[in-house]
Parts: structure tokens; C-alpha cells; sequence
């Protein structure tokens, strides 16, 4: 998983077994040492074991997942400090900014798909290995990217960590006020959420975030209400892997 081989603990918290079963061995191929949690009161036990992220279902008997990792939140020493990444077959606006509200720092909608799970596990534990398959195709601006390479400091790529920290924070707010927009048919508002992100992705050089922002931006109502939905959740998706890909430069 690392220079030093170490192998990554994750925590699966899942009710449902077929998931457990898919999940588990997604991850154990990426090189990672899984846990199975069966509900959010098995989760918030287990969490205390020590691991590097969670990965935590919604919807679960006896405790679900947002009462789950606020459970986690409250928990004393690092364990309240672990990753949270929510996986939601509903992922309304509501239900992610609920994820937020509970302490959860990403989603990932299912049917979860491998490249998702290398993306978060790259994002919160600084893991490379295996990712150049996911973020090969993805277009980056040569010029911005040398730019900001040249800005760090020999040996030291805690500026670009920190830009590329900006651009995830302003694209996801971006992001997530495109969700909360497009339910309700406030185009403007979605359009300036979308030249937000694409501003943030110009700054960073991420093509393919500034192409869907583009598309969010300029594209009538009709074709926002067909499909707005659709391509933020692509914008999500391309903010991720654009993060990755940049980090991987350094």
C-alpha cells in the first residue's frame, strides 16, 4: 500500500452481506485490511480498534449511519479524528448535507465502483499505489500544473496539498449548492455555483471539472432539469479524481 508496505485497516460498517461481501473484497484486492461492522452500534464500537477511514452505510437497523459516526464524533483520543465515508444509495441533497452535519467527510453513491473506493482511500491516507489506472485519463493543463509545481519548495509539496485542499473545498460547496438548487429549479443560482467551481478548477487546471461546470453554466433550463442532476454528481466525481491526480505530481 506505501514505500513501507504497510497495509491500510479499514472499517466496513454494512448491514447488507452481499455489499459486506463486494466491499470487503474491492478493498482487500487494493491491498487494504478490512473489518465488518453489521450495524452502527457494532460501527461505533470497532471504530475505537484503530483505523486508518470508515466506510459507513445510511441506512441500518439499530443505529444508523448518521447516528453512527456522530457517536464516532464523540468518542475520546484519535478514533474521533478517523475518516468517515458515507455510502448512500440515496444521495439526495438532504442526505449529503445531513452526512456533513453528522461528522462524515465524503460520500459515495452506490452501486459502489472500485475506482470510488481508490479515490477516497488515496484522498484520506495519502496512499499512491494502484491509482495511476484510475487517474491516467485525467486531462490536466500542463502549464498551470508546472506553475504550480515550480511555486513549492524542493522536497516540499505542502503548497500544492494546501491549493489543491482550496480547490476540493470551493468545488464542493460549489457542488453542493448546485444539489440544492437543482430540485428546486433555481437555475441562476446553480449557474453561479458552477462558475464558482469552474473558477477553482482554471486555478488548478483540472479540464474536466471546468468543462462540466462549463456545461452547468451555459446550458438552458430545460436541459438543467433533464440533466443538472447528472452532471454535478459527474462534477463530484471529476473533483475527486482531478485531486488525486494533481497530488500524485508532487
Amino acid at each position: 500500500m506505501s514505500s513501507s508496505n504497510q497495509r491500510i485497516r479499514v472499517l466496513v460498517v454494512e448491514d447488507n452481506e452481499v455489499n459486506q461481501k463486494v466491499i470487503r473484497r474491492m478493498l482487500e484486492r487494493m491491498g487494504c485490511d478490512v473489518d465488518l461492522a453489521n450495524d452502527g452500534v457494532e460501527g461505533v464500537q470497532f471504530a475505537t480498534r484503530g483505523y486508518a477511514m470508515i466506510f459507513m452505510d445510511i441506512s441500518m437497523p439499530r443505529m444508523d449511519g448518521f447516528a453512527a459516526s456522530e457517536a464516532i464524533r464523540r468518542l475520546d483520543g484519535s478514533a474521533a479524528q478517523t475518516p468517515i465515508v458515507a455510502l448512500t444509495a440515496h444521495a439526495t441533497p438532504a442526505d449529503r448535507l445531513k452526512c456533513l452535519s453528522a461528522g462524515m467527510d465524503l460520500w459515495l453513491p452506490k452501486p459502489i465502483v472500485v475506482e470510488d473506493l481508490v479515490l477516497a482511500v488515496s484522498r484520506f491516507t495519502g496512499w499512491k499505489e494502484g491509482t495511476s489506472a484510475v487517474v491516467d485519463d485525467v486531462p490536466l493543463d500542463e502549464a498551470t500544473v508546472n506553475g504550480l509545481l515550480e511555486l513549492c519548495d524542493p522536497g516540499d509539496s505542502s503548497f500544492l496539498s494546501e491549493v489543491v485542499g482550496d480547490f476540493r473545498e470551493a468545488c464542493d460547496k460549489a457542488a453542493e449548492a448546485c444539489r440544492k438548487q437543482q430540485p428546486a429549479a433555481v437555475y441562476p443560482e446553480l449557474r453561479l455555483a458552477a462558475r464558482k467551481a469552474g473558477d477553482a478548477a482554471k486555478a488548478v487546471g483540472a479540464l474536466r471539472v471546468m468543462e462540466i461546470s462549463e456545461r452547468l453554466e451555459t446550458a438552458d433550463d430545460n436541459t438543467l432539469a433533464e440533466r443538472g442532476a447528472a452532471w454535478v454528481d459527474s462534477l463530484t466525481r471529476e473533483v475527486l479524481r482531478a485531486a488525486v491526480a494533481l497530488m500524485s505530481r508532487g
